[in-house]
């Protein structure tokens, strides 16, 4: 795939810093339009209550207050924009950059909107506290059709010159391969790291050693048994020693019950990892 529009979730949060960060990693190297987009979520919010049965006064102070909330998190969204734009204009790269505002319910809007770009971009849920960012990654992973790239709150100054491909031999990890071709082609240096579970029965990881070499990319291949650690400690910790500056990997090879219930590898990166994560379903 190649990287021609992006889609960036601006929530207006202080992970709106992070965003930019990424966004000028990835102009950088890649040059991509990008379209900025922040939804305005107090009409749904507003809704939500009524459907609980909530009426007169009470209703009218929470509708009050989330619309508040909603318009606080626009003007910081814009600022944040605005600010961005500055930096742009100051240092470069010169960017095709433009800021959308919707409203609606988040995860609905990207769903609507994310097939119509080559990658979706947005924040990394915070860990224990941040379901509505967890909601919208999800919708993005499985509504949209397209890789979904989780930026963390420090983002490296650049992505894509060493890539960990977590290569679990499922299904996913192939399309967030294939998603990723761009950037991979573009790397210094790529590293195939298996984890051997025996879980799946997809192409071993010298076989996708061999599929890379036939794109003219040279990558190495790192096999390690399962030891005391979960498999999304192991794949965070090997993409520390190798220095990796983004990780490619498929998402929910196994149910999400099954991940909600007993944890895995994405939900362990989703709110964990300290490098990018490019992640398609």
């Amino acid at each position: 795939m190649t990287l021609k529009r992006l889609l960036v979730s601006y929530p207006g949060t202080e992970a709106d810093a992070c965003l930019a960060d990424t966004i000028v990693a990835i102009g950088r190297e890649f040059g991509p339009a990008f379209t900025v987009l922040h939804v305005r979520s107090s009409g749904f919010e507003a809704r939500q209550i009524a459907g609980w049965g909530i009426e007169g006064g009470v209703y009218a102070d929470a509708a009050e207050a989330m619309g508040a909330r909603a318009a606080e998190r626009e003007a910081a969204a814009r600022q944040h924009f605005a600010d961005l734009k500055a930096r742009l204009d100051a240092d470069g790269p010169a960017l095709d950059i433009d800021l959308t505002v919707a409203e609606g319910y988040p995860p609905d809007v990207i769903t609507q909107l994310g097939g119509a770009y080559d990658l979706i971009v947005v924040p990394r849920p915070v860990s224990g506290s941040d379901s509505g960012t967890e909601d919208l990654v999800n919708a993005a992973l499985f509504y949209t059709g397209r890789p979904v790239l989780i930026a963390p709150p420090e983002p490296p100054e650049k992505i894509g010159a060493k890539v960990l491909l977590a290569w679990n031999r499922s299904p996913q990890a192939a399309r967030a391969l294939a998603g990723a071709m761009q950037v991979v082609r573009g790397a210094a240096d790529v590293l195939v790291f298996h984890v051997e579970t025996g879980a799946k029965r997809g192409p071993s990881p010298e076989a996708i050693q061999d599929y890379l070499k036939a794109h003219d990319i040279d990558a190495t291949v790192k096999t390690e048994p399962p030891d005391h650690r979960a498999i999304g400690e192991q794949v965070m910790a090997q993409a520390r020693e190798f220095g990796a500056d983004l990780v490619v990997m498929g998402a929910y090879s196994h149910s999400r019950l099954r991940e909600l219930i007993l944890g895995g590898v994405t939900r362990a990166l989703l709110s964990e990892a300290d490098v990018p994560v490019l992640m398609t379903h």
